[in-house]
């Protein structure tokens, strides 16, 4: 059975042939999902992920049910009895859990697509590398600039696991050291084929093929001297930073972008901005899901 539980479950070929296929889908060769039945399961608020999820089922004349998570939230039952319960229901799983819920031992019969769960979201790193490959980007040894927190910031941890399998190199500049990336997602950016190094932001804004602005506001755990730190050093994206990039380089700012005082980790000006491909990713994230539901299925 394959999973997705977290991008430790998939190897670089994996990778590779759901961003292939996707371009495939795109083209209208899709696969009809006609009789199967995705049921989506979120105790956390998700937008956009869960949008891209069931817009995509039903275009391939698959079926979704919502599964109501009042239990799980209440604490009245645990994950594994919430999923074994609707195991025989459904045909797989879309679930999205606090950072503080690892799914990797999870025990199911159920093939599972991690849309933040733990401290990843990996269906999401997968979207954002469609979109730039689709714009004749070469994703293998890829140069990507991270720019604000990482340490809790699940769609940007995934982000560095999914590209180091396709050997990308990463420059991280996080404001304050203490909300970068932990010392063992450094280890496994290295040991999966990647590179990481921390630099400030306008050391590596000019050599990279792509500017990540991460989520605005810092999640679970962080330290309040911490993010008072952050917020005082904190440089919003501007057009003025925005320009400093080489001019082959595409940006994208993760959202919500709402900072702890209420700025925004991107001015709204950019937002039409043919460079930034957050609109793009949002439109083409439904390729790339239905691409996963093929590859699940096989």
């Amino acid at each position: 059975m394959k999973t997705m539980r977290s991008s430790f479950d998939l190897k670089k070929e994996d990778i590779l042939w759901i961003l292939k296929r996707a371009r495939e889908v795109e083209g209208g060769e899709g696969k009809s999902l006609e009789g199967k039945i995705l049921g989506v399961l979120t105790y956390r608020p998700s937008l956009r992920t869960t949008a891209a999820l069931e817009h995509s089922m039903l275009k391939a004349k698959g079926d979704y049910i919502v599964l109501d998570a009042s239990y799980l939230k209440a604490g009245e039952e645990d994950l594994e009895d919430t999923v074994r319960a609707v195991a025989d229901l459904v045909d797989m799983l879309a679930l999205r859990t606090p950072m503080t819920v690892d799914i990797k031992k999870l025990k199911s019969s159920l093939p599972i697509i991690n849309c933040m769960c733990g401290d990843e979201h990996t269906i999401g790193a997968l979207w954002f590398f469609y979109s730039l490959m689709k714009r004749g980007k070469e994703l293998e040894g890829m140069k990507i600039g991270a720019y604000g927190q990482v340490r809790y910031s699940q769609p940007t941890i995934a982000l560095y696991r999914v590209g180091a399998k396709l050997g990308m190199h990463f420059y991280e500049d996080s404001v304050v050291d203490e909300i970068g990336a932990v010392e063992e997602l450094q280890k496994q950016v290295i040991a999966s084929g990647g590179s990481w190094e921390r630099k400030p932001r306008n050391d590596f804004i000019k050599e990279v093929d792509m500017m990540w602005i991460s989520e605005g506001r810092p999640g679970e755990g962080a330290d309040k001297s911490v993010l008072e730190s952050y917020m005082n050093n904190y440089q919003v994206v501007t057009p003025e930073i925005f320009n400093q990039a080489g001019e082959n380089c595409f940006w994208y700012c993760d959202e919500p972008r709402a900072l702890p005082d209420g700025r925004l980790s991107m001015v709204k000006e950019l937002d039409t901005h043919p460079k930034l491909l957050n609109e793009a990713m949002m439109k083409e994230s439904i390729f790339v899901t239905r691409a996963v539901f093929e590859w699940i299925f096989g």
